[in-house]
């Protein structure tokens, strides 16, 4: 295992076939104390969820994780359009329930340009 410092940032490069890595009986705790490792020297606080929210912008991704820990469902409330969604419904409550998919855009974190008038 190798970690390398790129910018403010770090990569680790674990030499290893990605396959066995995957299939052995240990490369799940293994995997798992890379990534809090990981976290803990960018100081992020390690926290296990049922769930997968990230937000870039006025875009919001969020799945529901299906086997994961049992916890309450998050909610999101605010003006969301699904880009998933055909019909581009407006929702103001979205529960991410395991399974769940999202690619939201958030009406309320949206910048428009000043009028020019």
């Amino acid at each position: 295992m190798e970690t390398q410092d790129i910018g403010q940032g770090h990569v680790t490069f674990i030499r290893e076939n990605p396959v066995r890595f995957a299939n052995s009986a240990e490369g799940h705790d293994r995997y798992l104390a890379l990534i809090r490792a990981a976290a803990g020297q960018a100081g992020i606080p390690w926290q296990e969820t049922n769930h997968f929210i990230l937000r870039r912008g006025p875009y919001l991704i969020a799945a529901g994780l299906k086997d994961s820990i049992v916890a309450p469902a998050p909610v999101l409330t605010g003006r969301f359009i699904n880009l998933f969604d055909p019909a581009l419904r407006l929702q103001t409550r979205l529960e991410v329930q395991p399974d769940a998919r999202f690619f939201l855009i958030d009406l309320n974190a949206v910048k428009l340009p000043a009028d020019p008038a």
